[in-house]
């Protein structure tokens, strides 16, 4: 499930770190903010949108590969380049997928006297190989049979996460949002989303 090696103070520096090996990922997990409020939003409506490990079967996902983070009060960079396993249904889920990620991270914290917050940027670079997996798409059952090329898709995106106190109790704001862009076998791919949410705590 996970083994790996972690070098803390990656040369000799405080907060820089790099981890090697079979671990468990899940984007926007890179901090954890102080506020409790920030916290759950992030936990319950931001991380696994894109990359996770598949926590609600049986088996799970791991990756193979190595996450580089170097960690500040204010600021996290995370990059992480893996192969995912095979898992989540699959009890013998040793082996590798013929899958490549790629991704990045910039994170940084907001105060202030009224509340807090948090922003972050990230990309995504997938890539799937496996030329024996039938495409899920539209098209007819023949010609996606056929459709041996790979999937390679580009995702840009960010999030922000805001709470205030207030006289009537903290109000909270969330924005999430992604692009997409590459191919999907022969075809062209470009897609996007994008979550708002507020809500209203009463004292």
């Amino acid at each position: 499930k996970q083994a790996f090696v972690r070098v803390k103070r990656l040369g000799g520096v405080d907060g820089q770190s790099l981890k090697l090996g079979r671990m468990e990922f899940v984007d926007g997990t890179e901090v954890s903010p102080k506020h409790a409020t920030l916290a759950a939003l992030k936990r319950d409506r931001i991380a696994h949108r894109l990359l996770g490990h598949f926590g609600f079967t049986h088996v799970g996902r791991s990756l193979d590969g190595a996450l580089y983070a170097i960690d500040r009060p204010a600021l996290n960079v995370t990059v992480l380049g893996a192969r995912p396993t095979q898992g989540v249904f699959q009890v013998d889920g040793w082996g590798e997928l013929s899958v490549n990620v790629f991704y990045g991270a910039v994170t940084g914290q907001v105060t202030g006297a009224d509340g807090a917050g948090e922003w972050r940027v990230f990309g995504l670079a997938y890539r799937d190989g496996r030329d024996a997996v039938v495409r899920t798409d539209n098209r007819a059952l023949a010609i996606r049979r056929a459709d041996v090329e790979p999937i390679d898709i580009g995702t840009i995106g960010g999030h922000y996460l805001h709470a205030a106190k207030t006289a009537a109790g903290t109000l909270d704001v969330l924005m999430w949002g992604a692009a997409q862009t590459g191919s999907w076998g022969q075809l062209e791919h470009r897609a996007g989303a994008f979550a708002a949410e507020a809500e209203w705590q009463p004292p």
